[in-house]
Order: structure tokens, then C-alpha cells, then sequence
């Protein structure tokens, strides 16, 4: 029985964590009654913080978050976040200029309509869960 929890051993002989237990209530809401098989396959993802989020939100839910912020009347978000994104990345990868002020202030300014976003495409996925 997978438990979510379990390890798999590795060529030295310790276990390796499979899958991390859920960190938040968007992931255990994903991954509880109808979607609980998804924890299996969430199984195959990386550790790394930039894979999580969009690669999770794929197979926790069949769909993209791309894709549900166009449902929701939200598709103007998504260029803001893919720009967050690609500058992130670039951060991380030794570019600290990435980060800079002007993209400071988009975020501040931006905030508040990619809130209003999140809550939408968080309510039309926890109605389904119900």
C-alpha cells in the first residue's frame, strides 16, 4: 500500500523520501479522496521549488493553471506570472540584475489582481473536490 510517505532504498542502502507529506491545504485538497491515486503520480516530480507549481497543479488536477485562469476570466495574469517565473529562474542561475526595481513595482502593483485570481482558480477547484 503506497502511504505517500514511504522511501525507496537507494544503492547505499538508505531511504530516499518517494514523496514529501502534504506542506499546505491547495496540495491536500489535490491530493485527498477522489485525487488521492495523484499522490502516486506526483511521486515521479523533483524536489525543486520552480517545478512545483505548475508541474503539480498538471497532474493534481488534468488541466493547466494557465488554462483555469482563462476560465475564470483571469487570463491577463498569466504573462505577469510567466514573467515572475523566467526572472526567478534567472535569479536563481547567478543573473542577480534579474530581480531588479522595476519588476519590484509590477509585482506590488500587480498584486492584488493576481490575489483575486489565485481565489477564483482555488474556488472553482475546491467546488469540484466537494
Amino acid at each position: 500500500m503506497f502511504d505517500g510517505l514511504s522511501g525507496l532504498p537507494t544503492r547505499f542502502g538508505k531511504t530516499k523520501p518517494v514523496v514529501r507529506p502534504a506542506r499546505n491545504s491547495f496540495r491536500r485538497a489535490a491530493t485527498s479522496g477522489e485525487l488521492s491515486t495523484k499522490r502516486t503520480e506526483f511521486a515521479v516530480f523533483s524536489s525543486g521549488v520552480s517545478c512545483l507549481p505548475f508541474a503539480f497543479y498538471r497532474v493534481a488536477f488534468d488541466s493547466t493553471y494557465k488554462g483555469d485562469l482563462e476560465a475564470v476570466g483571469h487570463g491577463q495574469v498569466w504573462p505577469h506570472l510567466a514573467q515572475i517565473q523566467e526572472r526567478r529562474n534567472l535569479f536563481a542561475h547567478g543573473q542577480p540584475q534579474a530581480i531588479d526595481d522595476a519588476l519590484v513595482q509590477i509585482v506590488v502593483e500587480r498584486l492584488k489582481v493576481e490575489h483575486e485570481a489565485w481565489i477564483a482558480v482555488f474556488n472553482k477547484r475546491a467546488a469540484r473536490l466537494q
